[in-house]
């Protein structure tokens, strides 16, 4: 699994997030903290080495999700006027990091967006020979949303990297109230499952949710 470097031409962070400013200048990303105010003041340097390590961890996970339809919700997904989907997701997601971690919590990740509601009683069950099923309740109440859409799935690994798996052609429907996944050995086991749906159409997605695998124990190990 590769981690994949974002260049400067592919996005641009600027705006506020939390009490943070941020802006480009000379190709390289600033930030400035708000006072209470709402207005700029002197940042501690702990809180500027904080804020650009956590800038620089989200723009390598963002490029990670590049041609994924993960990627394609946060262009799609409501925004505040002149937001672009690249700030929302550095909105989202800047308090799931720290400087000391690539993620410091999982939980927290968010690497879709959109209006879809997902189905109740959605779980997920890792099995021996890389297989990780998805489940739903389907009763008419437990759907809540078209029986068309469709999951897309990202596995992300616990090495620290942003070597993401995407299962975003899984032959299933909501309708259907289960989907599986099957990993390659090469693909190793990933423990960070992040399920959203896409519209049948293409047009609309859910949020993602978090599912953490636990995989079983194999071959004596």
């Amino acid at each position: 699994m590769k981690q994949k470097q974002l260049t400067p031409d592919k996005a641009v962070l600027t705006g506020k997030c939390d009490n943070l400013v941020f802006y480009t200048r000379k190709g390289r990303v600033y930030a400035k903290k708000l006072g209470d105010s709402g207005h700029s003041r002197p940042r501690s340097d702990a809180v500027w080495t904080i804020s650009q390590a956590r800038v620089r961890y989200l723009v390598s996970l963002y490029q990670a999700l590049e041609g994924t339809r993960a990627r394609e919700s946060w262009r799609t997904a409501p925004k505040r006027p002149g937001q672009t989907g690249y700030n929302a997701f550095v909105s989202r997601n800047y308090a799931a990091f720290d400087a000391e971690e690539a993620v410091a919590d999982h939980a927290r990740l968010a690497l879709a967006e959109g209006e879809l509601r997902h189905p109740l009683g959605l779980r997920a069950t890792a099995k021996e020979g890389g297989e990780l099923l998805l489940e739903w309740d389907t009763g008419d109440d437990r759907l809540m949303g078209a029986r068309d859409d469709r999951p897309r799935l990202i596995l992300m690994p616990d090495d620290g990297s942003y070597g993401i798996i995407a299962r975003e052609t899984l032959d299933a429907r909501r309708r259907d109230g289960r989907a599986a996944v099957t990993l390659a050995p090469e693909e190793g086991r990933p423990p960070f499952a992040y399920l959203f749906w896409e519209s049948a159409d293409g047009r609309r997605f859910s949020p993602s949710l978090f599912l953490p695998a636990a995989w079983p124990k194999e071959n004596g190990l």
